[in-house]
Protein backbone atom coordinates (compact mmCIF):
# COMPACT_ATOMS: atom_id res chain seq x y z
CA UNK A 1 0.00 0.00 0.00
CA UNK A 2 1.42 3.41 -0.94
CA UNK A 3 2.28 5.77 1.89
CA UNK A 4 1.01 9.33 1.86
CA UNK A 5 3.86 11.87 1.63
CA UNK A 6 2.83 13.61 4.84
CA UNK A 7 2.40 10.45 6.89
CA UNK A 8 6.00 10.04 8.02
CA UNK A 9 6.31 13.76 8.76
CA UNK A 10 3.23 13.57 10.98
CA UNK A 11 4.60 10.50 12.71
CA UNK A 12 7.95 12.26 13.20
CA UNK A 13 6.21 15.27 14.75
CA UNK A 14 4.24 13.04 17.10
CA UNK A 15 7.39 11.10 17.95
CA UNK A 16 9.27 14.30 18.77
CA UNK A 17 6.41 15.55 20.95
CA UNK A 18 6.23 12.25 22.82
CA UNK A 19 10.01 12.13 23.27
CA UNK A 20 10.15 15.69 24.59
CA UNK A 21 7.25 15.01 26.95
CA UNK A 22 8.91 11.88 28.33
CA UNK A 23 12.26 13.63 28.73
CA UNK A 24 10.78 16.68 30.43
CA UNK A 25 8.76 14.45 32.75
CA UNK A 26 11.93 12.62 33.69
CA UNK A 27 13.57 15.89 34.67
CA UNK A 28 10.76 17.15 36.93
CA UNK A 29 11.13 17.00 40.68
CA UNK A 30 9.45 14.01 42.37
CA UNK A 31 6.26 14.53 44.30
CA UNK A 32 6.50 14.67 48.10
CA UNK A 33 6.56 11.19 49.59
CA UNK A 34 7.56 9.49 46.33
CA UNK A 35 10.97 7.81 46.55
CA UNK A 36 11.35 6.44 43.02
CA UNK A 37 11.02 8.42 39.80
CA UNK A 38 8.52 7.18 37.27
CA UNK A 39 10.94 7.71 34.37
CA UNK A 40 14.69 7.67 33.82
CA UNK A 41 15.74 9.46 30.63
CA UNK A 42 18.90 7.79 29.34
CA UNK A 43 19.20 9.40 25.90
CA UNK A 44 17.17 12.54 25.33
CA UNK A 45 16.60 14.58 22.16
CA UNK A 46 18.95 17.33 23.41
CA UNK A 47 21.83 15.89 25.43
CA UNK A 48 22.71 12.75 23.46
CA UNK A 49 25.70 10.63 24.43
CA UNK A 50 27.50 13.70 25.80
CA UNK A 51 25.05 13.62 28.71
CA UNK A 52 26.53 12.58 32.04
CA UNK A 53 26.00 8.89 32.66
CA UNK A 54 27.23 7.49 29.31
CA UNK A 55 30.64 5.83 29.13
CA UNK A 56 32.42 4.67 25.95
CA UNK A 57 33.68 1.09 26.26
CA UNK A 58 35.47 1.25 22.92
CA UNK A 59 38.00 3.76 21.60
CA UNK A 60 36.92 7.26 22.63
CA UNK A 61 38.20 8.93 19.45
CA UNK A 62 36.34 6.38 17.34
CA UNK A 63 33.16 7.06 19.30
CA UNK A 64 33.50 10.81 18.70
CA UNK A 65 34.06 10.22 14.97
CA UNK A 66 31.04 7.94 14.56
CA UNK A 67 28.40 9.64 16.75
CA UNK A 68 26.89 13.08 16.28
CA UNK A 69 23.72 15.04 16.93
CA UNK A 70 21.52 15.02 13.85
CA UNK A 71 17.92 15.81 12.92
CA UNK A 72 15.82 13.66 10.59
CA UNK A 73 12.35 14.89 9.61
CA UNK A 74 12.64 17.46 12.37
CA UNK A 75 13.40 14.88 15.07
CA UNK A 76 16.71 15.50 16.93
CA UNK A 77 18.58 12.25 17.42
CA UNK A 78 21.98 10.66 17.84
CA UNK A 79 23.44 9.42 14.55
CA UNK A 80 25.58 6.27 14.75
CA UNK A 81 27.81 5.36 11.82
CA UNK A 82 29.15 1.86 11.04
CA UNK A 83 32.82 0.98 11.04
CA UNK A 84 35.29 -1.91 11.00
CA UNK A 85 35.55 -1.83 14.79
CA UNK A 86 32.75 -2.30 17.34
CA UNK A 87 31.26 0.72 19.08
CA UNK A 88 29.78 0.38 22.56
CA UNK A 89 28.36 3.10 24.81
CA UNK A 90 27.24 2.19 28.31
CA UNK A 91 24.79 3.75 30.75
CA UNK A 92 24.93 2.08 34.20
CA UNK A 93 21.53 1.74 35.85
CA UNK A 94 20.83 1.07 39.51
CA UNK A 95 17.10 0.23 39.54
CA UNK A 96 14.88 -2.70 40.35
CA UNK A 97 13.41 -4.28 37.25
CA UNK A 98 9.85 -3.97 38.54
CA UNK A 99 10.44 -0.29 39.34
CA UNK A 100 11.46 0.45 35.73
CA UNK A 101 9.98 -2.41 33.67
CA UNK A 102 9.52 -0.55 30.36
CA UNK A 103 12.16 0.60 27.89
CA UNK A 104 11.08 3.06 25.19
CA UNK A 105 12.92 4.71 22.31
CA UNK A 106 12.52 5.98 18.76
CA UNK A 107 14.74 4.87 15.91
CA UNK A 108 15.21 5.50 12.20
CA UNK A 109 17.41 3.00 10.36
CA UNK A 110 18.83 2.91 6.85
CA UNK A 111 21.03 0.40 5.05
CA UNK A 112 21.28 -2.13 2.25
CA UNK A 113 20.46 -5.25 4.29
CA UNK A 114 18.05 -5.36 7.27
CA UNK A 115 19.39 -8.79 8.26
CA UNK A 116 22.81 -7.32 8.97
CA UNK A 117 22.08 -3.98 10.57
CA UNK A 118 24.71 -3.57 13.33
CA UNK A 119 22.66 -1.61 15.88
CA UNK A 120 22.07 -3.36 19.21
CA UNK A 121 20.46 -2.19 22.45
CA UNK A 122 21.79 -4.29 25.32
CA UNK A 123 20.18 -4.61 28.76
CA UNK A 124 22.03 -6.32 31.58
CA UNK A 125 20.18 -7.91 34.51
CA UNK A 126 21.72 -8.69 37.88
CA UNK A 127 20.49 -10.70 40.88
CA UNK A 128 20.48 -8.64 44.04
CA UNK A 129 21.41 -4.98 44.27
CA UNK A 130 23.68 -3.65 41.51
CA UNK A 131 27.06 -2.10 42.29
CA UNK A 132 27.15 1.65 43.01
CA UNK A 133 27.29 3.97 39.99
CA UNK A 134 30.82 4.54 38.68
CA UNK A 135 32.55 7.93 38.89
CA UNK A 136 31.61 10.27 36.06
CA UNK A 137 35.14 11.53 35.47
CA UNK A 138 36.19 9.56 32.40
CA UNK A 139 38.16 6.97 34.38
CA UNK A 140 35.53 4.22 34.49
CA UNK A 141 36.52 0.88 32.97
CA UNK A 142 34.36 -2.16 33.82
CA UNK A 143 36.18 -5.23 35.08
CA UNK A 144 34.45 -8.39 33.89
CA UNK A 145 34.36 -10.98 31.12
CA UNK A 146 33.77 -10.40 27.43
CA UNK A 147 31.61 -13.48 26.78
CA UNK A 148 28.81 -11.52 25.14
CA UNK A 149 31.29 -9.73 22.91
CA UNK A 150 32.96 -12.97 21.84
CA UNK A 151 29.60 -14.53 20.97
CA UNK A 152 28.91 -11.70 18.53
CA UNK A 153 32.48 -11.44 17.29
CA UNK A 154 32.88 -7.98 18.80
CA UNK A 155 36.30 -8.83 20.17
CA UNK A 156 37.68 -9.09 16.63
CA UNK A 157 40.63 -6.74 16.40
CA UNK A 158 40.64 -6.03 20.14
CA UNK A 159 38.10 -3.22 19.80
CA UNK A 160 35.77 -4.36 22.58
CA UNK A 161 36.91 -4.88 26.15
CA UNK A 162 33.96 -6.14 28.19
CA UNK A 163 30.57 -5.44 29.69
CA UNK A 164 29.82 -4.67 33.34
CA UNK A 165 28.94 -7.51 35.75
CA UNK A 166 25.57 -9.05 34.95
CA UNK A 167 23.87 -12.42 35.38
CA UNK A 168 21.58 -12.30 32.35
CA UNK A 169 21.37 -10.10 29.27
CA UNK A 170 18.85 -9.09 26.63
CA UNK A 171 19.91 -7.98 23.14
CA UNK A 172 17.34 -5.92 21.23
CA UNK A 173 17.80 -5.87 17.46
CA UNK A 174 16.21 -5.13 14.08
CA UNK A 175 15.16 -8.30 12.28
CA UNK A 176 15.61 -9.36 8.69
CA UNK A 177 11.83 -9.54 8.20
CA UNK A 178 8.92 -7.55 9.60
CA UNK A 179 7.38 -10.92 10.51
CA UNK A 180 10.14 -11.47 13.07
CA UNK A 181 8.92 -8.59 15.22
CA UNK A 182 8.26 -9.80 18.77
CA UNK A 183 10.38 -12.95 18.48
CA UNK A 184 12.52 -13.95 21.46
CA UNK A 185 15.29 -16.52 21.11
CA UNK A 186 18.28 -17.71 23.16
CA UNK A 187 21.80 -16.72 22.18
CA UNK A 188 23.96 -19.63 23.22
CA UNK A 189 27.75 -19.32 23.22
CA UNK A 190 29.69 -21.54 20.79
CA UNK A 191 29.83 -25.14 21.99
CA UNK A 192 26.79 -24.85 24.30
CA UNK A 193 24.56 -27.50 22.75
CA UNK A 194 22.70 -28.59 25.89
CA UNK A 195 19.06 -27.52 25.34
CA UNK A 196 18.37 -27.84 29.07
CA UNK A 197 21.07 -25.34 29.96
CA UNK A 198 19.58 -21.91 30.51
CA UNK A 199 21.00 -19.39 28.03
CA UNK A 200 22.44 -16.35 29.81
CA UNK A 201 21.63 -14.05 26.88
CA UNK A 202 18.52 -13.76 24.72
CA UNK A 203 17.76 -11.80 21.57
CA UNK A 204 14.53 -9.87 21.05
CA UNK A 205 13.49 -8.46 17.67
CA UNK A 206 11.71 -5.15 18.24
CA UNK A 207 11.06 -4.45 14.55
CA UNK A 208 12.33 -5.66 11.21
CA UNK A 209 12.22 -5.63 7.46
CA UNK A 210 13.83 -3.41 4.85
CA UNK A 211 10.43 -1.93 4.00
CA UNK A 212 10.46 -0.27 7.42
CA UNK A 213 13.79 1.46 6.83
CA UNK A 214 13.62 5.21 6.32
CA UNK A 215 10.81 5.86 8.80
CA UNK A 216 10.68 6.87 12.46
CA UNK A 217 9.33 4.14 14.77
CA UNK A 218 8.42 4.50 18.42
CA UNK A 219 9.01 1.34 20.47
CA UNK A 220 8.10 0.31 24.02
CA UNK A 221 9.42 -3.01 25.34
CA UNK A 222 8.20 -4.76 28.49
CA UNK A 223 11.54 -5.77 30.00
CA UNK A 224 9.94 -7.53 32.98
CA UNK A 225 7.69 -9.57 30.71
CA UNK A 226 10.57 -10.56 28.44
CA UNK A 227 12.70 -11.43 31.46
CA UNK A 228 10.01 -13.78 32.77
CA UNK A 229 9.64 -15.43 29.36
CA UNK A 230 13.37 -15.94 28.90
CA UNK A 231 14.25 -16.94 32.46
CA UNK A 232 11.15 -18.33 34.22
CA UNK A 233 13.34 -19.67 37.02
CA UNK A 234 14.44 -16.17 38.03
CA UNK A 235 11.84 -13.92 39.56
CA UNK A 236 11.70 -10.37 38.25
CA UNK A 237 10.97 -9.18 41.78
CA UNK A 238 14.55 -9.90 42.85
CA UNK A 239 16.19 -8.67 39.63
CA UNK A 240 17.90 -5.34 39.05
CA UNK A 241 18.79 -3.59 35.80
CA UNK A 242 22.57 -3.29 35.82
CA UNK A 243 23.03 -1.31 32.61
CA UNK A 244 21.65 -0.26 29.24
CA UNK A 245 24.12 -0.08 26.36
CA UNK A 246 23.94 1.04 22.75
CA UNK A 247 26.27 -0.86 20.44
CA UNK A 248 27.22 -1.28 16.80
CA UNK A 249 28.66 -4.60 15.71
CA UNK A 250 31.70 -4.28 13.40
CA UNK A 251 31.25 -3.91 9.68
CA UNK A 252 34.49 -5.34 8.20
CA UNK A 253 33.78 -3.93 4.73
CA UNK A 254 33.51 -0.38 6.09
CA UNK A 255 36.84 1.36 5.60
CA UNK A 256 36.13 4.67 7.27
CA UNK A 257 33.26 6.16 9.21
CA UNK A 258 33.78 9.52 7.53
CA UNK A 259 34.36 8.27 3.98
CA UNK A 260 32.03 5.31 3.38
CA UNK A 261 29.41 5.38 6.15
CA UNK A 262 26.60 7.25 4.44
CA UNK A 263 22.91 6.59 4.16
CA UNK A 264 23.40 5.13 0.68
CA UNK A 265 26.61 3.19 1.29
CA UNK A 266 26.19 1.66 4.73
CA UNK A 267 23.84 0.93 7.61
CA UNK A 268 23.19 4.11 9.61
CA UNK A 269 21.12 4.39 12.80
CA UNK A 270 19.37 7.39 14.34
CA UNK A 271 18.34 6.93 17.96
CA UNK A 272 16.43 9.22 20.33
CA UNK A 273 14.29 9.20 23.46
CA UNK A 274 15.78 6.15 25.21
CA UNK A 275 13.81 6.02 28.47
CA UNK A 276 13.18 3.56 31.31
CA UNK A 277 9.78 3.93 32.95
CA UNK A 278 7.04 2.30 34.98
Amino acid sequence: MARRPGLNAALAAATLAATLAVTLAACTAPEPGVDLPRRLALLGPVDGFTHQGWFPLTDRDDVLARTARFAVDGVPAERLLPGPRPLVLLHPVAARLLAMPYLSWTWYLTGPDPARHPLRILVGFRDGPPPPPPPDDGTYRPDTTADWAREEGWDRGGGFDDLPPHDRGLEITWGASALQRGSLSPRRPPGADDPDQAAPHWRYVARGGGENFGFWWLETVDLAGLHDRAWPGHTAAGTHIAFVAVALAPEPATESATESATESAGPVAYLSGLVLSR
